[in-house]
Order: structure tokens, then C-alpha cells, then sequence
């Protein structure tokens, strides 16, 4: 093969790259049905990326959180994307910005590929859209 090729990679290399980047980001595995400390409750909306559902933390039952299933299904881009995107979350810690809790990932049982990206935020009973549509104007003028 001349040098400047790229053997293909193997499922089992591509798992491996998955697993590596995962725990350098800090974002765990866990099996489909087993998320002790989140339970997930009612659906409360849903976007182009995945749906988003209100959420319990059995740790901390007095804050309400937001859960959001993004699904993966083998899509080894889309996995290191959102990787990505975890990682930046991460880095922000300001007061008027959601702050991030928790990601976790599953894997489909029989196939071994990434199934659904997990991340927990504390629930806002809004989106930046109806916020920025109904804050009172009268407060911003200068």
C-alpha cells in the first residue's frame, strides 16, 4: 500500500478510538438501561439533534434537570462531534450560561456502536427564543 493511504479502519479500532476519547473527555459509558443517577421523566421538547426530557438526579432530588438524547446509531462522525461540543460545555462557567452536568453515552448490546449521547443540564423553563421574544425591552434601553 503506498504511503500516503490510509488503511481502512476496523470496527474494533474505530470502538477502541470511541472508548480512548470518551474517557479523555470525561464522558462515560454506561449500559441502555442502567443510569442510576438520572431518571428520566416526561418529554418536554424536541429538536433537529434529539429530544429532551425533564429529568430527576437521585443524588440530588431537589433540582430539576433537563436530559437530552441525542442519537448516535454507529455514526462515528456525530459521536466525535459531539465529543467536541462536550468538551467546550465543559469550559463554560458563567452565570448567564446553561451549565453543564453530566454526559454519558450507551452502546447497542449486540453491535457494540455508540446508540445515544446523554447530556444533562439544569432545567430552564425556557429556550434562548422565547426568552429573548419576551423580556421586557423597557429594562435594555439605553
Amino acid at each position: 500500500m503506498p504511503r500516503h493511504e490510509r488503511a481502512p479502519e476496523s470496527h474494533q479500532s474505530i470502538e477502541s478510538s470511541e472508548e480512548a476519547q470518551t474517557q479523555s473527555q470525561g464522558v462515560r459509558f454506561v449500559h441502555s438501561s442502567a443510569e442510576p443517577q438520572y431518571k428520566r421523566g416526561e418529554k418536554a421538547g424536541q429538536g433537529a439533534d434529539g429530544t429532551v426530557y425533564y429529568a430527576e438526579s437521585s443524588v440530588d432530588p431537589s433540582n430539576a434537570y433537563a436530559l437530552k438524547e441525542i442519537g448516535i446509531h454507529g455514526n462515528t462522525r456525530k459521536f466525535f462531534s459531539l465529543l467536541r461540543e462536550i468538551k467546550h460545555l465543559k469550559k463554560f462557567n458563567y452565570y448567564n450560561v446553561l451549565h453543564f452536568e453530566d454526559a454519558y453515552y450507551t452502546k447497542d448490546s449486540v453491535n457494540r456502536i455508540s446508540e445515544l449521547c446523554i447530556i444533562i443540564t439544569p432545567y430552564a423553563p425556557w429556550t434562548l427564543d422565547s426568552f429573548l421574544l419576551n423580556m421586557d425591552k423597557e429594562d435594555y434601553k439605553e
